[in-house]
Protein backbone atom coordinates (compact mmCIF):
# COMPACT_ATOMS: atom_id res chain seq x y z
CA UNK A 1 0.00 0.00 0.00
CA UNK A 2 1.39 3.41 -1.03
CA UNK A 3 1.15 6.34 1.35
CA UNK A 4 0.69 9.57 0.06
CA UNK A 5 2.99 12.48 0.67
CA UNK A 6 1.85 15.05 3.28
CA UNK A 7 0.90 17.99 1.24
CA UNK A 8 3.24 21.70 2.66
CA UNK A 9 1.11 23.38 5.51
CA UNK A 10 1.06 27.17 3.84
CA UNK A 11 1.54 29.87 5.10
CA UNK A 12 -1.63 31.83 6.06
CA UNK A 13 -2.46 35.29 5.67
CA UNK A 14 -2.10 35.73 9.32
CA UNK A 15 0.85 33.90 10.00
CA UNK A 16 2.66 36.01 6.87
CA UNK A 17 1.61 39.58 8.64
CA UNK A 18 2.54 38.39 12.27
CA UNK A 19 6.46 37.47 10.66
CA UNK A 20 6.40 41.04 9.08
CA UNK A 21 5.33 42.71 12.42
CA UNK A 22 8.24 40.10 13.72
CA UNK A 23 10.77 41.86 11.55
CA UNK A 24 9.63 45.40 11.49
CA UNK A 25 9.62 45.41 15.63
CA UNK A 26 13.20 43.92 14.79
CA UNK A 27 14.71 46.51 13.08
CA UNK A 28 13.13 48.86 15.46
CA UNK A 29 15.26 47.42 17.94
CA UNK A 30 18.26 47.26 16.56
CA UNK A 31 18.15 50.94 15.42
CA UNK A 32 16.55 52.73 18.82
CA UNK A 33 16.78 49.60 21.28
CA UNK A 34 13.73 47.97 23.29
CA UNK A 35 13.48 51.32 25.74
CA UNK A 36 13.48 53.92 22.74
CA UNK A 37 10.73 52.04 20.75
CA UNK A 38 6.70 52.03 21.51
CA UNK A 39 3.86 49.63 20.36
CA UNK A 40 2.96 52.86 18.40
CA UNK A 41 6.57 52.78 16.15
CA UNK A 42 6.42 48.77 15.84
CA UNK A 43 2.35 49.46 14.08
CA UNK A 44 3.71 52.27 11.95
CA UNK A 45 6.58 50.21 10.67
CA UNK A 46 4.79 47.34 9.73
CA UNK A 47 1.81 49.70 8.20
CA UNK A 48 -0.60 48.40 10.44
CA UNK A 49 -2.95 49.93 13.33
CA UNK A 50 -1.99 49.57 16.74
CA UNK A 51 -5.52 47.58 17.37
CA UNK A 52 -4.15 45.18 15.17
CA UNK A 53 -0.73 45.23 16.26
CA UNK A 54 -2.37 44.27 20.20
CA UNK A 55 -4.84 41.45 18.75
CA UNK A 56 -1.06 39.74 17.68
CA UNK A 57 0.80 41.04 20.52
CA UNK A 58 0.19 42.19 24.11
CA UNK A 59 3.49 44.02 24.26
CA UNK A 60 7.00 44.95 22.66
CA UNK A 61 7.97 42.17 25.18
CA UNK A 62 6.15 39.21 23.30
CA UNK A 63 7.17 40.50 19.99
CA UNK A 64 11.12 40.61 20.84
CA UNK A 65 10.32 37.23 22.61
CA UNK A 66 8.94 36.06 19.32
CA UNK A 67 11.57 36.88 16.90
CA UNK A 68 14.29 35.18 19.11
CA UNK A 69 12.07 32.11 19.54
CA UNK A 70 12.08 32.15 15.30
CA UNK A 71 15.63 32.60 15.03
CA UNK A 72 16.54 29.85 17.39
CA UNK A 73 13.76 27.33 16.36
CA UNK A 74 14.65 27.71 12.72
CA UNK A 75 19.05 26.97 13.61
CA UNK A 76 17.90 24.45 15.80
CA UNK A 77 15.96 22.59 13.08
CA UNK A 78 18.14 23.26 10.58
CA UNK A 79 20.87 21.29 12.23
CA UNK A 80 18.48 18.63 13.60
CA UNK A 81 17.69 17.83 9.94
CA UNK A 82 21.06 17.51 8.83
CA UNK A 83 21.90 15.07 11.63
CA UNK A 84 19.43 12.59 9.88
CA UNK A 85 22.26 11.58 8.07
CA UNK A 86 24.61 10.34 10.92
CA UNK A 87 24.83 6.27 10.51
CA UNK A 88 23.18 4.58 13.78
CA UNK A 89 26.29 3.46 14.13
CA UNK A 90 28.74 6.59 14.54
CA UNK A 91 30.64 6.57 17.81
CA UNK A 92 29.84 9.31 20.41
CA UNK A 93 32.42 11.49 19.44
CA UNK A 94 31.18 11.18 15.65
CA UNK A 95 27.70 12.49 16.79
CA UNK A 96 28.71 15.39 18.96
CA UNK A 97 31.06 16.99 15.74
CA UNK A 98 28.36 16.51 13.60
CA UNK A 99 25.76 18.22 16.11
CA UNK A 100 28.12 21.70 16.10
CA UNK A 101 29.14 21.55 12.67
CA UNK A 102 25.29 21.48 11.89
CA UNK A 103 24.84 24.26 14.31
CA UNK A 104 27.67 26.24 12.91
CA UNK A 105 26.59 25.63 9.33
CA UNK A 106 23.09 26.18 10.37
CA UNK A 107 23.51 29.59 12.61
CA UNK A 108 25.31 31.37 9.45
CA UNK A 109 22.35 30.76 7.24
CA UNK A 110 20.44 32.83 8.97
CA UNK A 111 20.31 36.53 8.28
CA UNK A 112 22.42 39.02 9.68
CA UNK A 113 19.59 40.80 11.32
CA UNK A 114 18.31 37.80 12.58
CA UNK A 115 22.08 37.25 14.05
CA UNK A 116 22.42 40.72 15.48
CA UNK A 117 18.55 40.05 17.37
CA UNK A 118 20.34 36.79 19.04
CA UNK A 119 23.26 38.64 20.22
CA UNK A 120 21.34 41.94 21.29
CA UNK A 121 18.99 39.70 23.46
CA UNK A 122 21.91 37.62 24.69
CA UNK A 123 23.20 40.95 26.08
CA UNK A 124 19.78 42.55 27.44
CA UNK A 125 19.32 39.12 29.43
CA UNK A 126 22.91 39.55 30.87
CA UNK A 127 21.61 42.81 32.35
CA UNK A 128 19.03 41.37 33.40
CA UNK A 129 18.41 37.67 34.44
CA UNK A 130 14.60 38.06 35.91
CA UNK A 131 13.49 36.71 32.36
CA UNK A 132 15.81 33.98 31.79
CA UNK A 133 13.97 31.12 29.95
CA UNK A 134 16.75 28.79 28.70
CA UNK A 135 16.53 30.01 25.28
CA UNK A 136 20.05 30.73 24.64
CA UNK A 137 20.82 27.42 24.25
CA UNK A 138 19.13 25.73 20.60
CA UNK A 139 21.31 23.13 20.14
CA UNK A 140 21.65 21.86 24.04
CA UNK A 141 18.30 19.50 23.66
CA UNK A 142 20.31 18.06 21.33
CA UNK A 143 23.12 17.42 22.52
CA UNK A 144 21.09 16.36 25.40
CA UNK A 145 18.99 13.51 22.93
CA UNK A 146 22.01 12.47 21.91
CA UNK A 147 23.66 11.55 25.18
CA UNK A 148 20.29 9.73 26.06
CA UNK A 149 20.90 7.66 23.37
CA UNK A 150 24.33 6.50 23.54
CA UNK A 151 24.61 3.01 24.35
CA UNK A 152 28.28 3.56 25.67
CA UNK A 153 26.68 5.26 28.62
CA UNK A 154 24.53 3.44 30.93
CA UNK A 155 22.52 5.76 33.60
CA UNK A 156 20.18 2.48 33.91
CA UNK A 157 22.60 1.17 36.08
CA UNK A 158 21.90 2.27 39.57
CA UNK A 159 26.19 2.23 40.48
CA UNK A 160 26.94 4.43 38.04
CA UNK A 161 28.58 7.51 38.38
CA UNK A 162 28.84 9.30 35.21
CA UNK A 163 27.46 13.30 35.94
CA UNK A 164 24.20 14.16 35.71
CA UNK A 165 23.24 14.48 31.82
CA UNK A 166 21.37 17.84 32.13
CA UNK A 167 24.84 19.54 33.82
CA UNK A 168 26.54 17.29 31.06
CA UNK A 169 24.94 18.31 27.79
CA UNK A 170 25.36 22.37 29.24
CA UNK A 171 29.25 21.32 29.39
CA UNK A 172 29.89 20.02 26.34
CA UNK A 173 27.21 22.73 24.49
CA UNK A 174 29.10 25.75 26.26
CA UNK A 175 32.88 24.52 25.83
CA UNK A 176 31.83 23.55 21.81
CA UNK A 177 30.47 27.21 21.29
CA UNK A 178 33.47 28.88 22.99
CA UNK A 179 35.19 26.87 20.52
CA UNK A 180 33.43 27.48 17.61
CA UNK A 181 32.44 31.04 17.93
CA UNK A 182 35.91 32.31 18.52
CA UNK A 183 37.97 34.57 16.11
CA UNK A 184 40.65 32.27 14.04
CA UNK A 185 40.93 29.67 11.17
CA UNK A 186 38.20 27.50 10.58
CA UNK A 187 40.23 24.59 9.94
CA UNK A 188 42.05 25.34 13.41
CA UNK A 189 38.91 25.41 15.24
CA UNK A 190 37.57 22.35 13.25
CA UNK A 191 40.62 20.46 14.65
CA UNK A 192 40.38 21.90 17.91
CA UNK A 193 36.68 20.90 18.46
CA UNK A 194 37.29 17.27 17.47
CA UNK A 195 40.32 17.23 20.01
CA UNK A 196 37.92 18.23 22.86
CA UNK A 197 35.04 15.99 22.21
CA UNK A 198 37.77 13.49 21.82
CA UNK A 199 38.89 13.93 25.49
CA UNK A 200 36.06 14.79 26.48
CA UNK A 201 34.01 11.64 25.60
CA UNK A 202 36.99 9.06 25.90
CA UNK A 203 36.22 9.96 29.64
CA UNK A 204 32.70 9.42 29.43
CA UNK A 205 32.30 5.77 27.62
CA UNK A 206 33.30 2.36 28.78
Amino acid sequence: MRHKKCARKSVTPREKRRLKLITSAAELFLTKGTAGVSMQDVAAAANVSRATLYTYFGSKDEIFDAAVDGITLSVRDRAKNALRDVPENASLQEKLFMVFEAQQKAWFEVSELQRSIFYFEIWRRSQSMARERGKMMPFRELVLEILEKEPTLDYSSPNHDLPDLSVLSNTIYLAASAILYADGDASEKKELLGSFINVFTKGLAK
